[in-house]
């Protein structure tokens, strides 16, 4: 706890302090036009909704959803509220969405009223110089995760209207984002010290494909299965994350259509493949059961009491408190690891690009804005910075791995051909 006090914590406050100084550059002349777009598409695709109902509805009224495709439709119902009632989550509207196409224009109306009444006000919140700056939380989740007002950690990567393209790099400016590679399979692999799966991180093969590759029994190399047999290596990317959330077979198994024997079927190839990942996952479980708590590498903890119940009728809280268990280490260790990486580059920014700004720390990834010419040597510099943080001596046995990519907005970001130190100069 004291590392996480006196090399963590105490020396992000003023990363985040010039992080919220700096702010991001906002297009406001693309959310206006964006709003003014979606605004009569909203209003066609109602009409659309009450023409095919018949009647005046409002889809914002779950009582209004649920009597109209549960009684006036008498569409199945997939789930029900804790109360008992016919649910119109969105999850429950996404399953209907193939019954009738008054469920998919829902959806549709939802997405949409969802743009609007968020990322397109963003040009009301900016400041004169329209630059949105959002409050940075650094204690705002259990596991130390950064959080951001103004819906910025959330903007969708493909939304169908492109929102992160409102995000911009002033003239003569780019934007340079770096990201960790699968991060938290790397700290996975590294707490867990499962051989296997350290060997193929640090060969740089492709974990996903090489999982898909034995389980499957594939007739390819294991960086070939992606492009080959996407269905398949997708489904082991749900497994492996799967097993980080702490996720159930039942829960898979409706993710990937698949049947729950199969999801357990492919959970267990997946810990024959990695067995001291289900040692991990075994001994995080005991551990919370007889302490009341877990806690990771870097010492932050979480305190569980549900892991220490009994009674069949707490069965619910029990398994909920042992899925956090399990994820808790390495979601913790992450974000001390990404802390860790804005706090390295912010010193070497104000050491030795005073131009460059931070502007966004998003989970796993950080952006910057960088003058044109910087921008080659900042972006070789990069990988390095964040990865040799001297964190070895808390068990991590691979180094991480940092993709860089840049571009003139957030939604152009393109890989970056990455020159070495030398040849940025």
């Amino acid at each position: 706890m004291n590392y996480l006090m006196t090399k963590v914590e105490m020396p992000l406050i003023p990363v985040i302090a010039e992080l919220e100084k700096n702010g991001y550059l906002i297009d406001c002349g693309f959310f206006t036009s964006l709003r003014d777009y979606l605004e009569p598409e909203q209003a066609d695709i109602l009409a659309k909704i009450q023409e095919i109902a018949g009647l005046e509805f409002n889809p914002n009224s779950s009582k209004q959803i649920a009597k109209l495709l549960y009684e006036a439709l008498s569409l199945p119902i997939p789930k029900k509220t804790e109360k008992g009632s016919p649910s119109t989550d969105e999850e429950s509207l996404t399953l209907l969405s193939n019954e009738n196409q008054v469920v998919h224009k829902i959806l549709q109306y939802k997405k949409i009223a969802k743009l609007l009444s968020t990322y397109c006000k963003f040009p009301l919140e900016v400041d004169y110089d329209l630059r949105l700056r959002p409050k940075y939380n650094q204690i705002g989740t259990v596991t130390g995760r950064l959080t951001a007002t103004n819906k910025i950690q959330t903007l969708p990567k493909e939304d169908g209207y492109g929102i992160r393209n409102g995000f911009i790099a002033p003239p003569g400016f780019k934007i340079v984002a770096a990201d960790f590679d699968q991060q938290e399979l790397f700290v996975l692999a590294s707490v867990s010290g499962d051989q296997a799966m350290l060997e193929a991180i640090s060969s740089g093969v492709d974990l996903h494909g090489l999982v898909a590759k034995k389980i499957f029994d594939l007739d390819c190399e294991p960086n070939e299965v992606k492009r080959l047999h996407t269905k398949k290596r997708n489904q082991i990317k749900a497994i492996q994350f799967g097993i980080i959330y702490g996720r159930s077979a039942q829960s898979l198994a409706k993710e990937l259509s698949l049947t729950v024997e199969e999801a357990e079927g492919l959970v267990k190839a997946y810990f024959k493949s990695f067995p001291k990942v289900e040692a991990f996952i075994e001994n995080s479980h005991i551990f919370a059961k007889r302490n009341g708590y877990i806690v990771d590498v870097f010492g932050r903890s979480r305190v569980l009491p549900d892991a220490q119940r009994t009674g069949r009728s707490e069965f619910g809280l029990l398994n909920a408190s042992l899925r956090e268990a399990q994820n808790f280490p390495i979601q913790a260790a992450a974000s001390t690891v990404t802390k860790l990486a804005m706090i390295q580059c912010h010193n070497h920014i104000r050491e030795s690009h005073p131009q460059i700004k931070m502007i966004l720390s998003l989970h796993d990834e950080l952006q910057f804005e960088v003058p044109d010419e910087e921008v080659e040597h900042f972006a070789a510099e990069l990988p390095a910075l964040m990865t040799d943080l001297g964190v070895e001596s808390f068990g991590f046995k691979i180094p991480f791995k940092v993709t860089v990519t840049s571009g003139q907005s957030w939604g152009s970001l393109a890989a970056h051909q990455q020159p070495s130190l030398e040849s940025a100069k």
